[in-house]
């Protein structure tokens, strides 16, 4: 009832922009920017913001030492400006002069150490801290080796700050620009004792918009107002951003149509919809749908059932009826990750995915035997989406095939696969790959034998030491290649397709900044067409 009200809300908010506002008065910096989000963020704490919701708000109320430009690469945010040494692991980094709060105080460059230190302590439980471990000691402070002040992180004057490296890595240009590495003020934070982020009037931002005390009704919505203390390049355009939290529309493409909602994340059943309204699109092909073995589990701990399994599947016929919207996956990490600055998939290549075996059954039935079950009941959970039905059952046709009994089918709502994951409880899943970074490390990290989100509860010290080598020698296409390599020799995953995420908007709307990886959507920019009724 409650997200009902929200809506209504929302309705009667921008229909009383409708019939109260003249052309003069619906220039781009008096208008609302209507979005929503599915769930509750956890926490506005940018430390611990890891939940897409969350992100999505952070991002747009704080901002990095850098920030995302529109081709997805880093670009100067609170930093105007930054150099580096001859070996590319020092970065020192310039702040734009007189950077402010939303409430007005000076922000200097030793809240940028607090908020990156506040991330690696473990006291703080960040699951993104991982995506910091390129600064010197940042892995050893995370786990408790090392004191916070051993971290690569010197503050040379109230304007500037130097990050040192491990090694070289181009990529802490993007992770300066993500939630984790976002600025914290020490005093405020002790102030809200334990409750800063918790509510608006417990946060105190420096991005293009601010919560504020009142515009934040939990689980209703989460209204922006411009940051009139913002400092960039660029003023902020719009003057603010009204997100409903859970509400739900019967079809997002009517409802961006209607002018209920300016933009939101598209199902890729309606993008056809979407195009016939003329509505703007934008896709990521960031996530990797696959089959994903327990490796814990009784009959999937073991390597060559897996590999069997694996060597019945036809793969031209099982990806012959795609879901919309996707396409046959070349490996396990996406084509939209990123190495060095380059497309990590156009270097490496594409994978051999192609494991059709005419002796899968004979294989199958001896790796049986030799793990000396009495039973292969195959139990599959899956996504109850319609549109990944017909791979499903191509998969259950071809091992009922050759393991001579009938799979068992488990449809569960996509958003529950990760439930089962967590808790150990399946044998087999039909599962995405997710990352909220864009790197090839992100996605196989995943796969980490301390990741509760690895998705095939790989516990592989082997795989583990090869990451380990890939972080402390900086990410290169041959040895991260032979990290995904091996995931798809050893069976533990097998890509399927790479399913794209789209984002539609009002044919009428601009500049709006979308990102891969983690649903953000960056307004900074936004603006409607003069004229357009808010």
């Amino acid at each position: 009832m409650r997200k009902i009200v929200a809506v209504i809300f929302a309705t009667i908010t921008m229909l009383i922009g409708i019939s109260g506002c003249s052309d003069k008065n619906n220039t781009p910096d008096k208008q609302t920017i209507y979005y929503n989000t599915d769930s509750e963020p956890v926490s506005l704490d940018p430390q611990i913001a890891a939940d897409n919701s969350a992100r999505l708000v952070v991002m747009n109320i704080f901002e990095g030492l850098t920030r995302l430009g529109e081709n997805n690469e880093p670009v100067p945010g609170a930093a105007e400006k930054w150099s580096v040494n001859s070996d590319k692991t020092v970065y020192t980094f310039t702040l734009r002069k007189d950077l402010k709060w939303s409430d007005g105080e000076r922000l200097y460059a030793s809240d940028f150490i607090y908020g990156i230190r506040r991330a690696l302590l473990p006291d703080t439980g960040s699951a993104l801290a991982g995506d910091l471990f390129m600064i010197k000691n940042a892995e050893a402070v995370n786990s408790g080796k090392k004191t916070p002040d051993e971290l690569g992180l010197e503050l040379v004057d109230e304007n500037t700050l130097k990050i040192t490296l491990e090694h070289p890595d181009a990529n802490i240009l993007y992770e300066l620009s993500q939630p984790e590495s976002m600025p914290c003020c020490e005093s405020f934070f002790k102030e809200c004792k334990g409750q800063y982020g918790r509510e608006g009037n417990m946060i105190r931002s420096n991005g293009a918009f601010t919560v504020g005390e009142y515009g934040w009704s939990h689980n209703e919505y989460i209204r922006l107002g411009r940051n009139e203390n913002y400092i960039g390049e660029k003023k902020p355009v719009p003057s603010g951003v009204y997100i409903t939290i859970g509400a739900e529309y019967e079809s997002i493409t009517d409802s961006i149509s209607d002018g209920t909602l300016d933009c939101y994340e598209l199902p890729g059943e309606e993008v056809e919809k979407a195009e016939k309204n003329n509505l703007t699109l934008t896709s990521f092909g960031d996530t990797v749908w696959g089959i994903a073995f327990n490796t814990k589990h009784e009959i999937y701990k073991n390597t060559d059932i897996r590999r069997a399994l694996l060597s019945a599947l036809d793969r031209t016929r099982l990806l012959s009826q795609l879901p919309k919207g996707s396409r046959a996956a070349a490996g396990i990490i996406p084509d939209s990750a990123l190495l060095d600055g380059k497309s990590y998939r156009s270097t490496a290549g594409s994978l051999d995915l192609d494991y059709y075996s005419d002796t899968a059954r004979t294989d199958l039935a001896r790796a049986v035997k030799g793990a000396k079950l009495t039973d292969l009941t195959i139990n599959m959970i899956c996504p109850d989406d319609d549109s990944v039905q017909p791979t499903v059952n191509s998969i259950m046709e071809q091992w009922n095939g050759v393991s001579g009994k009938f799979v068992n089918k488990i449809p569960v709502p996509r958003e529950k696969l990760s439930e089962y994951i967590k808790n150990g409880d399946y044998g087999v899943v039909i599962v995405p790959l997710k990352t909220t970074g864009n790197t090839p490390l992100d996605t196989l990290s995943l796969f980490r034998s301390t990741s509760d989100k690895n998705p095939s509860s790989l516990c592989d010290s082997v795989f583990d030491d090869m990451l380990k080598s890939i972080e402390q020698g900086a990410q290169k296409p041959d040895t991260t290649a032979y990290a995904e390599k091996y995931l798809c020799d050893t069976a533990v995953f097998y890509p399927l397709f790479i399913e794209n995420r789209y984002y539609a908007s009002s044919p009428d709307i601009t500049g709006i900044l979308f990102h891969p990886f983690g649903a953000e959507a960056d307004f900074i920019y936004a603006k409607k067409t003069p004229g357009d009724k808010d």
